[in-house]
């Protein structure tokens, strides 16, 4: 894979993930869009996949609870570097948004769901993604409350399938890199080095010693990784699948905007953000402890 292939690559995982964890989190904007706000998003999600698909390939991840560990990694730097909010409530903010969403809903079931329900028979896919959309839309219920104008729904409708043909689209192209992403050393280090020169910036600019909460989970979690490492180097994609049977994740943001829109119309104080998010984060919690105790078990065995 040579290395616009690899920028495609992160290009497309941005995409992917810039979507599920901002357009399908939110549902419709809170306030109007202005004419970079995609763009930018799109380029700092895709740098934050370049940097963890680096990642993945020095570790070599294979499986759902690695993809879910990286996915926390890629939450952390979200939250954590491009962005501050995971310094504003802590301990809450370290777990949610950067594990039960990012991770779990983004990472497993939106990205890891995709590159594998392509393969299942069509009516399973296709009620995969519509468990998605109609979980999205109940989540989605709770943004009416404390905003004081909601846009018309037509404007949802297209913001979610408009720019959820990202989606399909960006699985196809990964089908059609070279199957394998390659750890190419001194790029991860790059992008590694960028985003630490970021985040201490931001430190040292804040004095807020909140900040140390970033390495202090980045660190056990790639010793974590390393604990469950393969030979095998990465690969995004697991066999050909036809071009259209992508394009059934469009039914995930058509019956999100369709429950949020039905919902915002006849609810008005349905407070389905705080189950959800506690739900979330209990499963992704979860999975991290459980890959933390196998972990030290795995590093007890070779202790002896």
């Amino acid at each position: 894979m040579t290395l616009w292939q690899r920028i495609l690559a992160a290009l497309a995982i941005g995409g992917i993930i810039g979507f599920a964890s901002e357009m399908q989190f939110y549902v419709t904007p809170e306030s109007a869009l202005a004419p970079l706000d995609i763009p930018y998003t799109w380029l700092f999600y895709s740098f934050t996949a370049w940097f963890s698909l680096g990642l993945s390939a020095w570790l070599g991840v294979r499986g759902w609870v690695s993809l879910f560990l990286i996915g926390c990694i890629f939450g952390w730097v979200i939250e954590g570097v491009v962005v501050a909010t995971v310094y504003d409530a802590l301990p809450w903010t370290l777990p949610f948004t950067a594990m039960s969403w990012h991770a779990l809903v983004s990472g497993v079931l939106v990205l890891g769901g995709g590159r594998i329900a392509v393969r299942w028979p069509w009516g399973k896919a296709a009620a995969y993604w519509a468990a998605l959309g109609i979980a999205h839309g109940i989540w989605g219920q709770f943004w009416v409350i404390g905003r004081t104008d909601m846009p018309p729904d037509s404007f949802t409708y297209d913001y979610l399938l408009g720019l959820g043909l990202i989606v399909p689209i960006a699985h196809i192209i990964l089908d059609r890199l070279p199957t394998v992403y390659p750890y190419k050393r001194p790029e991860l280090l790059i992008l590694a080095g960028l985003a630490t020169l970021v985040w201490a910036a931001q430190m040292l600019a804040s004095l807020n010693p909140a900040y140390l909460v970033l390495p202090l989970s980045i660190l056990p979690t790639l010793w974590i990784l390393r604990r469950r490492q393969h030979a095998q180097a990465v690969q995004l994609t697991l066999a050909p699948a036809p071009a259209w049977r992508h394009f059934l994740f469009m039914l995930m943001p058509l019956l999100t905007a369709f429950i949020a829109t039905q919902g915002w119309q006849r609810f008005q104080n349905i407070e389905s953000n705080w189950p959800i998010a506690l739900l979330l984060t209990a499963i992704a919690l979860g999975i991290y402890l459980f890959a933390a105790i196998a972990a030290m078990r795995t590093h007890d065995e070779h202790s002896r």
